[in-house]
């Protein structure tokens, strides 16, 4: 069996491409232990509910600090994690992003950004939400999504 791998600019998604004959319980468990890396996943509950679910990074919108609770928002739900968001924050994979004292951002979900008078700047994500990137972090944002071309 030959193993191949390509080095893609981190804005790119990674993925597995298995080419085989046929599925050996070899490379089911080669799947089982990709597809449950825990790097890649949350285990988290919906606001409001006690029992947890696993919730994709990649699925992430942003999350945002309040009322001494972090809610994450994703494409299908909102989410709530007790605790600090600097906590998660280093958790977090490369690319999510700090953008306000009480906000983290997946910059893949990010669609366009909108530049106001007195400095900040607006981020538009995928689902049309926008979301104020404070002054103080734009810089920080800049050279992050230089470092994901």
């Amino acid at each position: 069996m030959k193993v191949k791998i390509k080095i893609i600019p981190e804005k790119i998604e990674e993925s597995v491409l298995f080419l085989a004959h046929r599925v050996t319980p070899f490379i089911q468990n080669l799947i089982q232990l990709i597809e449950n890396n825990p790097s890649s996943y949350l285990f988290i509950s919906k606001a409001g509910e006690q029992r947890e679910r696993k919730l994709d990074y990649s699925s992430i919108l942003y999350l945002e600090y309040l009322e001494r609770k972090i809610f994450v928002y994703a494409n299908d739900d909102v989410y709530e994690i007790p605790g600090p968001l600097y906590k998660l924050e280093h958790a977090m994979p490369k690319y999510f992003v700090r953008i306000s004292k009480s906000a983290i951002v997946n910059v893949y979900m990010i669609r366009e950004f909108e530049t106001s008078l007195n400095g900040n700047i607006t981020a538009q994500l995928t689902n049309n939400e926008k979301l104020i990137v404070s002054r103080r972090y734009v810089k920080e944002l800049k050279e992050h999504l230089q470092r994901l071309e």
